[in-house]
């Protein structure tokens, strides 16, 4: 069963749509997941 709902994970839309696809999947612990999610960026 999937979870509801979403968590705010990082503040690019993008990084922060597939972060929650990967705990809503059942495959991240959101706590993790945002200990490291602000360190991610966009380079280009």
């Amino acid at each position: 069963m999937f979870k509801k709902g979403t968590y705010q994970f990082n503040r690019e839309p993008n990084f922060n749509f597939q972060l929650n696809r990967v705990v809503m999947w059942g495959n991240g612990d959101p706590e993790e997941m945002l200990s490291v999610s602000e360190g991610i960026t966009e380079t280009i």
